[in-house]
């Protein structure tokens, strides 16, 4: 009987597994599948990280890769997480040295833009001198010619379904066709809300059976501030009014900021709160609400700051008596459940997946009729006793989402993608 000498193990686990070194060639296929079952469970796996998202230009995908890789290197302490990074784009708002700084993340420097046309290339050599067991990949474009298993991330499908959004070249040229052609090769794809699963499978035909759902969480600063001194700071240095109602996002066209403030430009007069935008404009798209703001007179009452950092966000969430999300689409929703997490009630629009991330723990309305965000913010403004009830059922809501979990979620997808190489 012929037989085939193997000189490295299979299933994934290179350098940690003794197996056989000769297997006839008619108990291959017997012998491999028999490793497909078995072999991940006990060894261990070189992750391959795509840790470029982490970035100060990638504010969601960017916080959510940080997390998620500091969170399944403290899961996985046996496995090797190879982080790739752009060192040419140092983030400063999420650093990654502490990352890097774990026993089992290796940082792996690569000089190549994402996007880039040489960034396919890059990525398949890179991985290939990597010895990677299984790539992971934080957003959407999967490296097509990796040498290994690739799971992706797959946010949402704002592009898809915001009609504004879907005449750029960067649209038709390169996100629709790289979301098709990731969505088939990628082993796993990882998507962040069960909303997400449905808009990719009937968008994109993704085959369910490699979608795995792992709903994200807040950062763990994402707590009530009880400390009045460092609240009073905030307070003073943003100027903020005593009491007040927040929205916090970039200024995009989904996040559908002119009908808030039209909603409380409805019944400004007749509740306490101001209200306060966070976040800053968008370059790419027209920023409406500074008209709707001029065209309603509501100078007075709304406060716009801008960009604020991470560090703050905590007591601006503590201090505002109500959060306000009001976006056409979401893939998940972080400002709800960091909200909710610091002890605040919220309202959120009643579309895709935010109903998913606030369940019964908030007031949910109709983003495209001002008058029903109206009537749930003046609801919520004029009840105190239904707004701390909220807030007790939202941190309680809250508390069930971690990083630990959706790691955990993440990590066998990524054990399930390297049993099969």
């Amino acid at each position: 009987m012929s037989s085939t000498r193997i000189t490295e193990p299979l299933g994934g686990c290179r350098p940690h597994c003794r197996l056989p070194s000769v297997v006839h060639r008619d108990q291959f296929r017997t012998v491999r599948l028999s490793l497909r079952r078995q072999v991940p469970s006990r060894c261990a796996v070189r992750v391959a990280f795509d840790a470029r998202f982490i970035d100060d230009r990638y504010h969601g995908v960017g916080r959510y890769a940080y997390q998620l890789l500091d969170a399944l290197a403290r899961l996985a302490p046996g496995d090797t997480f190879l982080a790739i990074h752009d060192p040419r784009r140092p983030s400063t708002r999420l650093p990654l040295a502490p990352v890097l700084s774990l026993p089992n993340v290796v940082a792996y420097p690569l000089a190549v833009g994402i996007y880039a046309p040489q960034e396919q290339p890059a990525l398949a050599l890179a991985l290939m001198l990597a010895r990677a067991d299984v790539c992971f990949v934080p957003y959407f474009p999967a490296p097509l010619f990796a040498p290994c298993p690739i799971v992706t991330t797959v946010h949402d499908l704002i592009f898809d379904l915001e009609p504004r959004y879907q005449h750029g070249r960067w649209v038709r040229y390169y996100y629709r066709p790289m979301m098709w052609l990731s969505a088939r090769r990628a082993t796993r794809i990882v998507v962040v809300s069960e909303s997400t699963a449905r808009d990719l499978g009937a968008l994109y035909g993704a085959d369910p059976r490699k979608v795995v759902v792992a709903l994200e969480a807040a950062a763990p600063q994402f707590r009530t501030v009880t400390d009045p001194a460092v609240l009073a700071d905030v307070r003073r240095r943003y100027d903020l009014p005593e009491r007040f109602i927040m929205a916090l996002s970039v200024r995009r066209p989904h996040k559908n900021l002119a009908a808030l403030i039209e909603a409380f430009g409805r019944i400004a007069g007749r509740i306490p709160q101001d209200l306060v935008l966070v976040g800053e404009r968008h370059g790419r798209y027209d920023d409406d609400v500074p008209a709707a703001i001029a065209r309603l007179g509501l100078g007075p009452r709304v406060r716009e700051l801008g960009w604020v950092s991470d560090d703050d966000t905590p007591a601006l969430y503590t201090l505002a008596e109500l959060f306000v999300m009001p976006s056409l689409l979401e893939g998940f929703g972080l400002p709800p459940l960091e909200a909710m997490s610091c002890g605040t009630a919220v309202a959120v629009s009643n579309t895709s997946s935010l109903p998913e991330v606030v369940a019964d723990a908030g007031s949910l309305f109709d983003p495209r009729d001002p008058a029903d965000i109206a009537r749930a913010l003046e609801k919520l403004a004029l009840d105190d006793a239904l707004r701390q009830g909220l807030a007790a059922r939202g941190q309680a809501r809250a508390a069930e989402f971690t990083w630990e979990r959706t790691a955990g979620v993440v990590l066998r997808a990524l054990r399930a993608a390297a049993r099969r190489s």
